[in-house]
């Protein structure tokens, strides 16, 4: 498989086939999309199946489960920033808030929320259009993308884009009240966390997946849950169309404690 860098991911597929989608059979699966409001490009929120979560037999082994489990067994909780024309606002969420599993509101916009990544999948989903009902093809490797004759190129018609599906250990703000605390059945230290999903793709994808990989490609023989970073939502915008976006910052490293704990859980 060839590698590609980081920094090239956006000018991809220049070589790449450019053909209407062929009917070559490839892995495609769906998954939900974190709701991001952007600019001419779709919000899709779908079921999710597999590939979200990086698990090993050993690790289903030592928590007590036997048999046939895979990601699609796993339900995590859900991070969301809350778009402006989300639904989640008719429900009185504030726009621009992080809200957990669509139920708690964690922080508003322009609030740091801690987390601690401790995985990342990364996927190549179809780029569908602006109110499109159709559930786009998502692949596992680039492979998978050329034989299903899709593209990187931008602005092709069967363009594809990269997405990541993040896990994160999120500690809950001091601001909840005790029913909320119900969402998060870890406690270190006096604080309260809970493990969650966010899927960064479109303009979410840089600013979280490409500061993880960056930090991962030189954390050396340190895991990428050895940090700790800060999650916030801000405004974007340009012209005159604006959308949240999240902002993914390196928060210092973990002490040898709350190492410890997050190992035990991860």
């Amino acid at each position: 498989m060839a590698k590609t860098s980081f920094a090239e991911m956006e000018d991809k597929g220049k070589n790449s086939p450019t053909k209407k989608p062929t009917k070559t059979k490839a892995k495609a699966e769906t998954v939900e999309v974190d709701a991001v409001e952007e600019p001419s490009e779709a919000l899709i929120e779908q079921p999710s199946e597999r590939g979200e979560l990086a698990i090993t037999n050993q690790q289903l082994s030592e928590a007590g489960l036997a048999g046939d489990f895979d990601q699609s067994d796993i339900n995590l909780p859900r991070i969301n920033i809350v778009a402006k024309t989300s639904a989640l606002v008719d429900d009185g969420f504030a726009p621009g808030a992080i809200a957990l599993n669509k139920e708690v509101t964690l922080v508003t916009r322009d609030e740091p929320l801690r987390v601690i990544v401790t995985h990342m999948v990364k996927q190549f989903q179809e780029d569908v259009a602006w109110g499109s009902e159709e559930l786009p093809k998502t692949f596992n490797s680039e492979e998978e993308v050329h034989a299903a004759g899709y593209s990187f190129e931008w602005g092709s018609t069967n363009m594809v884009r990269p997405i990541a599906h993040i896990t994160m250990l999120v500690q809950a703000p001091e601001s909840l009240s005790e029913s909320d605390l119900e969402l998060f059945p870890y406690e270190y230290d006096g604080k309260h966390y809970a493990m969650a999903i966010y899927t960064a793709s479109k303009s979410a994808y840089k600013p979280t997946a490409k500061e993880i990989a960056t930090y991962a490609m030189y954390a050396k023989d340190e895991g990428v849950w050895a940090q700790s970073w800060m999650l916030t939502s801000k405004l974007r915008t340009e012209g005159d169309v604006s959308w949240f976006t999240p902002s993914l910052k390196r928060a210092g490293k973990l002490d040898e404690g709350e190492l410890k704990f997050v190992n035990s859980i991860k």
